[in-house]
């Protein structure tokens, strides 16, 4: 039988060098503040646009039938 050394599975990542979440190609960062704080964010305010949108077509709209009703 051969024995492996108690430490051995951890040293073989030791070497390894650390890839950072932000440049890691397919990987999310882990921390609230640049992923989900972020995403959040940016979600926001697509609503607060579409928002502002949807009002901005119902203003036009009430807009476009009275001016066809009074004619």
């Amino acid at each position: 039988m051969a024995s492996t050394p108690v430490g051995e599975p951890d040293d073989l990542f030791d070497d390894l060098p650390r890839i950072p979440a932000r440049s890691a190609h397919g990987l999310e960062p882990l921390d609230a503040a640049t992923a989900g704080l972020a995403r959040a964010k940016r979600l926001r305010l697509m609503q607060v646009l579409v928002l502002a949108f949807g009002i901005l077509a119902l203003i036009s709209g009430v807009i476009l039938i009275v001016s066809g009703i009074s004619s």
